[in-house]
């Protein structure tokens, strides 16, 4: 219930807003009041409120004291319920199913029974691989290896060219005198009496093929005609008989090329069987003081390795002569004898014959020390 007070001074303008027809004194302010309700409602509430006013008559004015205050009271019509009134909207009935043709109906489709792999065993973790040994310490290199890996290269293992090859680099160690190699097919003759020697070398499984010998007649015993065969062919192996019977020579790891160098190579040897008797072993003798001067090769004169380990000189008038002194170059027979000939024979011989032998090279595969070497680590 809401009370609406109206002052005495104001009673005069009430009385005279009031319906007389509905005899009920009604105050200008509860009119206003009213307005304002009908502005904020709607056409049905203002309806309704309308026809269910009541308003309580005010006393009497004479027996109010001067100064009181008349008022009025006014209740508030009780509002309809608006969900009968608005009701929510009917929902949209349902289409029904589209019939289904006479006679066709789907097929009935069952999932076929697939057995699923063992995922877990598919990616399984994989197993910890058992701990590496530590591997074994390499031996530390010594100046000359350092050396030679710096300007040559590294020393290659393994095939080259599809030829096996030594653990080491050939031709790179003191030549062995306990190692032999072995026979290669087609071997026959001097080149089955040396290859032996050539365990450890360039030409250990190569085909040897003879370019020069002084039986030869348009070759004899001259200079030109020895470099016209081993020049720039590589290593090179030189074989000689004597005539007090003594079968000498030796190995030259860079060959020939008749540039006038001195080729060094701590792998340069020289062999002889003294007596002539190849029965037994060959005496192989190592290059010693350094690798220095193994070979000079002077394009005037046949091989001559060392300053006089052994020299052929092929000079014209004395062709056959040769020379061989052991110490400075190469080492001493076991016996301490400083030549390689004959005992009998001395320091030096006349030649019987002297024969030049290279290797057969893969087609493709660079053939080693085929030129001049202007600059040697050895």
């Amino acid at each position: 219930m809401h009370v609406l007070e109206v002052h005495e001074t104001e009673a005069s303008r009430v009385a005279g807003c009031m319906h007389a027809a509905a005899g009920l004194r009604v105050s200008q302010h509860s009119i206003h009041t009213c307005e304002k309700l009908i502005s904020r409602a709607s056409g049905v509430m203002l309806f309704a409120a309308l026809a269910t006013a009541y308003v309580r008559p005010a006393p009497p004015l004479h027996s109010a004291p001067r100064h009181a205050t008349a008022t009025a009271q006014f209740q508030m019509p009780e509002l309809p319920d608006l969900s009968k009134l608005f009701p929510p909207p009917a929902a949209p009935a349902s289409s029904p199913p589209p019939p289904q043709k006479e006679g066709f109906q789907l097929p009935e489709f069952k999932m076929p029974e697939v057995e699923l792999p063992d995922l877990g065993a598919m990616f399984a973790p994989p197993e910890a691989a058992p701990a590496a040994e530590p591997a074994e310490p390499k031996p530390e290199k010594d100046i000359g290896e350092k050396l030679f890996e710096f300007f040559i290269g590294e020393i290659q293992e393994g095939e080259v060219a599809g030829l096996a090859r030594t653990a080491g680099a050939a031709d790179t160690y003191p030549a062995t005198k306990t190692e032999f190699a072995e026979p290669v097919e087609g071997d026959s003759g001097d080149v089955k009496l040396m290859r032996p020697l050539l365990k450890n070398t360039n030409l250990e499984f190569l085909q040897l093929k003879e370019v020069y010998s002084s039986s030869n007649p348009l070759a004899g015993f001259r200079p030109e005609a020895f470099h016209a065969g081993v020049d720039r062919k590589g290593p090179c192996i030189v074989i000689a008989r004597t005539q007090g019977g003594a079968i000498c020579g030796g190995y030259s790891p860079k060959g020939f090329a008749g540039y006038g160098e001195y080729r060094g190579s701590i792998a340069a040897f020289l062999f002889t069987w003294p007596d002539g008797d190849t029965s037994k072993p060959a005496v192989k003798l190592q290059k010693i003081g350094g690798a220095s001067m193994a070979c000079c090769d002077e394009p005037e004169t046949g091989p001559r390795f060392g300053m006089d380990g052994l020299t052929i000189y092929m000079n014209p008038g004395n062709e056959r002569m040769a020379a061989s002194k052991l110490g400075p170059f190469y080492e001493r027979m076991p016996d301490g004898a400083a030549s390689i000939f004959n005992p009998r024979e001395g320091g030096t011989t006349r030649l019987k014959e002297v024969k030049a032998y290279v290797g057969v090279w893969p087609e493709g595969e660079r053939i080693p020390y085929d030129g001049a070497v202007p600059f040697a680590i050895e």
